[in-house]
């Protein structure tokens, strides 16, 4: 894909969205940083991912003020998306466990969202077996 446009395409809507709401910590502005996180994932800038996630989950954090939220759960997901695309087998499996228990929590075991996880879950936990 043509990332580049995406980037500036999604950082422009980062800077749209902080002017309307005149504040970072907003469901938003989580959503343009996990946006912009998944184009340097596609990348394969993890580095880059990784602090747009983590700039996503703080937010999160903030704006609903608990751990145990279907967005925190997202968040998470994203996060170990990037560990597992960069090897990093064990810190991949402990964000999906974390994502995997508050969907279980939230959403239920059986919702889409959460089958996705578990899948990733599973993957990650056999190779750790290799």
């Amino acid at each position: 894909g043509d990332f580049q446009q995406a980037l500036q395409y999604y950082q422009k809507d980062l800077e749209i969205s902080l002017k309307v709401y005149d504040t970072e910590i907003h469901p938003s502005i989580a959503t343009s940083y996990n946006n912009i996180g998944a184009v340097y994932d596609n990348k394969g800038d993890f580095q880059q991912a990784l602090q747009y996630y983590q700039k996503a989950l703080d937010i999160q954090k903030e704006v609903y003020d608990t751990e145990i939220h279907p967005s925190i759960a997202t968040s998470y997901n994203n996060i170990g998306l990037v560990c597992k695309n960069k090897g990093d087998f064990e810190q991949a499996l402990q964000y999906y466990k974390d994502s995997y228990h508050i969907l279980s929590v939230t959403v239920g075991e059986n919702h889409p969202n959460a089958k996705t996880v578990k899948a990733s879950l599973d993957y990650v936990e056999e190779r750790l077996k290799t």
